[in-house]
């Protein structure tokens, strides 16, 4: 995949709307300080509607590149969104797909990345378990349970 489009395949599903909490990973590296300078360069605004950007494309993964959509789902004005958004995306904050109709978070896609490797590990590690619990029983010996008497 390249940096300038975001890969569909990292797209939540989940009824809930993502696979955790997006705010963990920047937290810690907030209390790091390892933002960078881009991060730590915005305004207030520029700040508050990252955050709800952020917030937005945790399950979807895509940002419209739209000012009105994006001021009725973030609770900005269009004049705020239109002038934080060319910040953001000259910082690599956000950069716009290939066909400039969205946009998307380097950071998210990366976490998006790992929970998906996560629960496919996982997935993959339950699989084995059974198969193994399954396996024991049928070669067991065929020994039937024993009654115990109280």
């Amino acid at each position: 995949m390249t940096s300038e489009a975001p890969n569909p395949d990292v797209v939540s599903t989940d009824a809930r709307g993502g696979f955790g909490e997006w705010w963990k990973e920047p937290a810690r590296s907030y209390a790091t300080g390892s933002m960078g300078k881009a991060y730590h360069a915005l305004t207030a605004a520029q700040t508050g509607v990252y955050h709800r950007l952020l917030h937005h494309a945790w399950g979807p993964g895509l940002i419209p590149n739209d000012a009105e959509e994006l001021a009725l789902r973030t609770r900005f004005g269009v004049v705020e969104i239109e002038s934080a958004l060319p910040v953001l995306v000259e910082r690599g904050l956000l950069r716009a797909s290939s066909d400039g109709t969205h946009l998307y978070s380097p950071l998210l896609e990366s976490m998006m990345r790992e929970n998906v490797a996560t629960k496919e590990r996982q997935a993959e590690y339950g699989r084995q378990g059974g198969n193994a619990k399954h396996a024991n029983k049928k070669t067991s010996g065929g020994e039937a349970p024993r009654d115990i008497p109280f």
